[in-house]
């Protein structure tokens, strides 16, 4: 795991910073997020093409439950982010999500509310995690 301080900016991969996957509660120090998160959220830029933004990356415990996120959310172990493009139109996040499924093994399509969630926990051996927000 990458571990970082909230007031840090450090550079994760080619195109983003620790800035991005701070859990946003705002009490929190400590941070950690995966390297095989940020390697295959590289990917997912270069195919793109064009910035993603991370709307939510590593989750505190206390966050995560604040926000109603489930207890065994990938977010409070520092393997899930969710992402929509920089600049949000619906063909292309509609592209992002295909550029995500083919890259990830954990996918959750969350389009109808504007993000696609993508997490790096260990897939499942009948295949694909997909489900739906």
């Amino acid at each position: 795991m990458i571990t970082f301080k909230k007031s840090e900016k450090k550079k994760f991969g080619k195109y983003f910073s620790s800035k991005e996957f701070v859990c946003s509660c705002g009490k929190c120090k400590d941070q950690f997020i995966s390297p095989k998160l940020i390697e295959k959220l590289d990917q997912v830029r270069e195919q793109f093409g064009k910035p993603i933004k991370v709307t939510s990356g590593y989750r505190c415990p206390q966050h995560n439950i604040a926000i109603g996120g489930k207890n065994n959310s990938s977010h409070v172990s520092g393997l899930a982010a969710d992402i929509q493009p920089a600049v949000l139109n619906l063909d292309d996040l509609d592209l992002l999500y295909e550029i995500c499924y083919h890259i990830f093994d954990n996918i959750g399509d969350g389009r109808v509310k504007n993000f696609v969630h993508v997490d790096v926990r260990e897939a499942k051996k009948t295949g694909k995690r997909h489900w739906l927000y």
